[in-house]
């Protein structure tokens, strides 16, 4: 086909890959930096999952004890049931889980930007390439307009007309190149870099696509997740309403310094008493409890119902984005087979019999204009093609 070039930019880096742009973009990222601190918050929050209550210390003096030893000392500690503190943490890891999944769709966005960013600068490239073509040859067209008007071959209409093209080639150039800056901008944001990027592909090429289907969308992924925290929040609220358990101990022995009541007593180690506490709190009144249980069930009814919403709504697009790859793929065919070769004639037969006299200036035109255009489109659908294939690929998470 020949549609290769070379754009100079400046602070023009070493030309990288699209496999090297997309190790740039998931390195530099700050979206996915993001995601990845999230994950880390959220794998420390595990580590809450054991919360028992504070532990209570106490010292207490008794007058009305009757000759007991009145001073004593206490620990208690309050514990929930069991089964909570393993619900907790199922919750917390399942959290933690869904953090990651939705780091890896993050990270399947920024590789598919990356992919239309790269594709689309080389695209944008190749198009400016056909461009400078076509300004060359209407370069030469004034030329030659110039040398027959001089020696009287023709009117000064055809040296206009040469002159009035050759503007319009020079203001689609200004626009392609204008574009061309947009797309390095675009990529340049995506990889993090302040720098200019010369892309390794100089020509335009056609994507392959070989699996079908969305079951590994890292999308749905993140959906099943959230139904998985869902359901792990209804054990959690099954164990708050189980009773909590306390465990005491007290122990009696002489504190000379701490006599409150002013009692005075003598004590001998006999009488020194340890005792042991245990109770139990039983939610009587758990209206709320239960009320709190159907709200967490009403939670993993409505994660099930996005999850088949969003299950619905990425097959249909994958199944919309099928119908535009087989379109631009029809056309794309029908390009490399036959239509570039025939643009390529159509230049080259209409400068040389412009230049031998057999057609005159307005055929030349004509000509030129559609073999242009024929290779601009081809371009394009290879560009949408691409597109088309990359979006794809997100959707089936490749």
């Amino acid at each position: 086909v020949g549609l290769g070039l070379s754009v100079n930019v400046k602070a023009q880096q070493k030309p990288i890959s699209v496999d090297t742009a997309i190790a740039l973009a998931l390195k530099n990222n700050l979206q996915l930096k993001s995601a990845g601190l999230a994950v880390d918050q959220s794998k420390a929050m595990q580590k809450t999952a054991f919360d028992p209550a504070k532990t209570e210390f106490s010292v207490s003096q008794d007058p009305t004890a009757g000759g007991g030893n009145e001073n004593s000392i206490s620990v208690t500690q309050s514990f929930a049931w069991p089964g909570l503190y393993k619900n907790q943490k199922k919750v917390l890891k399942g959290q933690t889980s869904l953090m990651e999944k939705s780091g890896n769709y993050t990270k399947s966005e920024i590789i598919r930007d990356t992919k239309l960013a790269y594709y689309n600068l080389v695209f944008s490239m190749n198009t400016l390439k056909v461009l400078q073509t076509q300004d060359s040859i209407y370069r030469n067209f004034i030329t030659k307009s110039e040398l027959r008007y001089k020696v009287g071959e023709t009117s000064n209409l055809e040296l206009i007309t040469a002159r009035n093209k050759y503007q319009e080639v020079q203001a689609l150039k200004k626009a392609a190149e204008t574009e061309l800056a947009i797309q390095q901008l675009n990529l340049q944001q995506l990889l993090n870099l302040s720098t200019n990027i010369s892309p390794e592909e100089k020509t335009l090429p056609i994507l392959p696509l070989t699996e079908t289907g969305t079951e590994n969308s890292p999308l749905m992924d993140v959906y099943q997740q959230q139904i998985t925290v869902a359901k792990a929040k209804i054990d959690l609220e099954r164990s708050r309403a189980m009773p909590d358990l306390t465990l005491g101990y007290a122990q009696q022995f002489v504190i000379k310094s701490f006599d409150p009541a002013n009692i005075g007593r003598t004590y001998t180690p006999g009488t020194r008493i340890a005792g042991l506490q245990l109770g139990i709190a039983v939610p009587i009144f758990n209206g709320a409890g239960r009320a709190r249980i159907n709200n967490e069930k009403l939670a993993v009814q409505i994660a099930e119902t996005d999850y088949q919403r969003m299950q619905n709504q990425l097959n249909i697009q994958y199944q919309q984005e099928l119908q535009n790859y087989a379109q631009y793929k029809s056309m794309t065919d029908y390009f490399t087979s036959a239509g570039l070769k025939q643009a390529d004639e159509q230049l080259r037969i209409a400068q040389v019999s412009y230049d031998l006299g057999e057609i005159g200036y307005i055929e030349f035109i004509q000509n030129m204009a559609l073999a242009v255009q024929s290779k601009l489109n081809y371009l394009q659908n290879v560009n949408q093609l691409n597109q088309s294939i990359i979006q794809l690929q997100f959707l089936k998470g490749k």
